[in-house]
């Protein structure tokens, strides 16, 4: 691999070289084709010749003249592999500033790998793929010690050879689903037909063969997981992308405006804040909250209750015609009314307020 000069990686290095591209766009702009164009004089014949001289044009690259018309971007990428910062496939289109990132992230994750050696690359590789580093760890250390045991080892007549090659045959009964009484006697006979040195050693290729399949399975089904947990989540940003663009208003009366939508929209797919957390291996770990995951991590006793209250009334935010303007309204001319027929009518008339209620009967002239 070429040695790349990665100092474009650092700062706004990128913003930085996009100016002179600019540059190179303006010297590439025709001269404005709106201007008078200029009468030359009718050449005399002694000139014919130096003038043909002259104007004889080069030839032009048609494949390049097309690839630039087809991506401006294209001369852009050429400078920065020129300059060493990634290698440009022949073929490859370049039609946004994306495509020149993602082929600097490229050039990045193959500078990382090439410091790693093949296992460790399968290590990171199931990593990214999900699979939990317990079950790594487990992995390469049964992988390890069965690779660590040799001929010599199998071949031992001290008892420690004999229940080495018993736990060998054990564990390959297992993984082949025999019970443990099955497996005793299956192993009673083998020692005492004095076959256990040669059971033992082909088993213990099994072992690890069969081991090695398992984890794949895992592997696979880790890595399936993971994606289909990515697809939900994007699922999830679509629905609550429409969600909130379509909901007009969720306390009746009062209209959600463009910019608290994504305002909303941000506090709910950014973190606002993070808390740390220990995980079920004992270890500490930062996690990201949104907007209720931040709420519900540092509610108070008394937050719980008030939000409790609104599920409780709301039936779970499903009902909010108790918060509408109109409905409070309605209550208080409610309450007035009952206030009103439990007064002495007397006393009402008194209070001058029982002419009001003719008001309605008065014909006003201009």
């Amino acid at each position: 691999m070429a040695d790349f000069n990665m100092d474009v990686f650092g700062g706004n290095a990128l913003e930085n070289l996009i100016s002179p591209y600019d540059n190179f766009l303006q010297e590439e702009i025709p001269e404005d084709t709106h201007k008078e164009e200029k009468v030359n004089p009718i050449p005399k014949e002694e000139d014919k010749v130096i003038i043909e001289e002259e104007i004889q044009t080069p030839p032009s690259n048609t494949k390049s003249s097309k690839n630039i018309e087809k991506s401006p971007l294209l001369p852009f990428a050429k400078l920065l592999e020129e300059r060493g910062y990634f290698k440009l496939a022949e073929d490859k289109e370049i039609n946004s500033f994306d495509d020149i990132d993602d082929l600097l992230n490229q050039t990045i994750r193959e500078r990382e790998l090439a410091q790693l050696s093949p296992r460790q690359k399968k290590v990171l590789e199931w990593i990214e793929g999900g699979v939990p580093e317990d079950a790594i760890i487990q992995h390469e250390t049964f992988q390890q010690s069965v690779t660590n045991i040799t001929d010599e080892d199998l071949e031992d007549e001290e008892e420690s050879g004999i229940e080495l090659r018993k736990g060998i045959l054990s564990k390959y009964y297992e993984l082949k689903g025999f019970d443990q009484a099955k497996i005793d006697k299956t192993i009673k006979r083998i020692v005492a037909a004095g076959d256990d040195i040669d059971e033992s050693k082909d088993a213990l290729k099994e072992i690890k063969a069969i081991e090695e399949i398992n984890f794949q399975k895992q592997q696979e089904s880790f890595v399936n997981t993971k994606k289909a947990e990515e697809e939900a989540a994007k699922e999830n940003l679509k629905k609550l992308q429409t969600f909130i663009n379509t909901t007009k208003e969720i306390i009746p009366g009062l209209n959600i405006q463009k910019k608290t939508k994504d305002e909303l929209y941000d506090k709910l797919t950014k973190p606002v804040s993070t808390k740390k957390y220990i995980g079920a291996d004992g270890k500490e770990f930062t996690r990201p909250l949104d907007i209720v995951e931040d709420f519900l991590a540092n509610a108070t006793i008394e937050d719980k209750a008030i939000l409790g209250y609104y599920i409780m009334v709301t039936d779970k935010f499903k009902k909010h015609d108790m918060f509408s303007t109109k409905k409070v309204k309605s209550a208080t001319e409610k309450q007035l009314e009952e206030s009103i027929r439990s007064t002495d009518f007397k006393e009402f008339q008194r209070t001058g307020l029982d002419d009001l209620a003719f008001l309605d009967n008065v014909e006003f002239g201009e």
